[in-house]
């Protein structure tokens, strides 16, 4: 009996149809092409757990990320406020000093 190869399913070339076709040939019997097709159930089955816990892994790391980048949104506003009130007492101080 063939064996599922994982890597067949990842080559840049693989054709889904032309896989069934040689499985097909290679597999005798009904039984045999059933357990070759639970076989591939399970690896899809395996693949979309793992699918879905990388998605709610990335979901995390993009909800931390957003956080972060609120907070640092919020300090740079801070710090043009500051700017633009330092730029104030500097011009008021000069008027101040060139009128005195």
């Amino acid at each position: 009996m063939a064996d599922v190869n994982i890597k067949k399913f990842e080559a840049v070339g693989f054709h889904p149809d032309k896989y069934v076709k040689e499985i097909s040939q290679v597999c005798v019997g009904g039984q045999e092409l059933q357990q070759f097709r639970s076989k591939i159930q399970t690896l899809a089955e395996e693949s979309s757990a793992a699918l879905k816990k990388n998605v709610y892994h990335n979901y995390m790391q993009f909800i931390e990320t957003a956080k972060e980048i609120a907070h640092l949104e919020s300090e740079m506003y801070q710090l043009s406020h500051m700017l633009t009130e330092q730029r104030t007492l500097l011009s008021t101080l000069a008027i101040v000093i060139i009128l005195s």
